[in-house]
């Protein structure tokens, strides 16, 4: 089912409101058993909207309609599973080898409290919203899929300053950023300052607004991060 479950990650992630697509998106991902045997009818009831809206929704989304979608996830759904594929940029540079090589040790030697809270602290919010830009996106969007089927939907917000501004955050949720040095958290720090919810920061700058930090390994060159966010997330979805 991973092709069509990419295509409603896409709509969840993009959305930067809560509407109708937002709404479709989220319940057939939080539904699969749904996706792959409800009727059209019974899914438009489920998603309450029409069943013109359903089909108009699959077919913006790049599927003919909704039975087409449905068929798409039904041939899928043994190649569900999300693997890691061969990265061709791996870096070749002997000491930012052996420099990556520090970072993940130091990752996988980190004692397992912080790793835990944060899988506790995403499975028991209500809504986890993931901020990342640059080599954090392709981490992100594995996790995402990695805590998918474990049952737990995040979202992964992209053009963080205008996404996050448009949230309306509750006690309950949940806000991760993934900084490594703190500069891109600086660009929306203040709206993660004042929202009334948990949060994490996964980076190495001690910031006093976050409830949980989690480092990524002394080594920051730009080109170690993606594994060592990686690394960092993998270790989260374990627990």
């Amino acid at each position: 089912m991973e092709t069509v479950v990419n295509s409603l990650l896409h709509v969840l992630n993009g959305s930067y409101s809560q509407d109708t697509n937002y709404n479709i998106a989220a319940y057939m991902l939080s539904h699969p058993h749904s996706l792959l045997n409800d009727s059209l009818e019974k899914m438009a009831a489920n998603c309450g909207v029409s069943i013109s809206t359903l089909n108009r929704f699959c077919k913006n989304i790049g599927y003919l309609n909704y039975s087409t979608l449905r068929e798409v996830a039904r041939i899928d759904e043994e190649s569900a599973d999300i693997t890691i594929p061969e990265d061709e940029s791996f870096i070749t540079d002997a000491t930012l080898q052996e420099r990556l090589i520090e970072n993940l040790n130091e990752i996988k030697n980190m004692e397992k409290y912080p790793f835990k809270k944060a899988s506790d602290m995403i499975l028991q919010c209500k809504h986890t919203y993931i901020f990342g830009s640059g080599d954090s996106q392709y981490p992100c969007l594995y996790f995402q899929n990695k805590m998918l089927n474990k049952g737990k939907l995040l979202t992964i917000c992209y053009d963080s300053p205008a996404r996050i501004s448009s949230i309306r955050f509750e006690p309950d949720d949940l806000i991760i950023v993934v900084s490594i040095t703190g500069g891109y958290l600086s660009y929306f720090e203040n709206y993660v300052r004042n929202a009334p919810c948990h949060k994490i920061l996964i980076g190495n700058r001690a910031n006093e607004i976050f409830d949980l930090q989690i480092p990524c390994g002394k080594y920051e060159n730009h080109k170690l991060r993606k594994y060592s966010i990686m690394a960092v997330l993998e270790r989260i979805a374990d627990f």
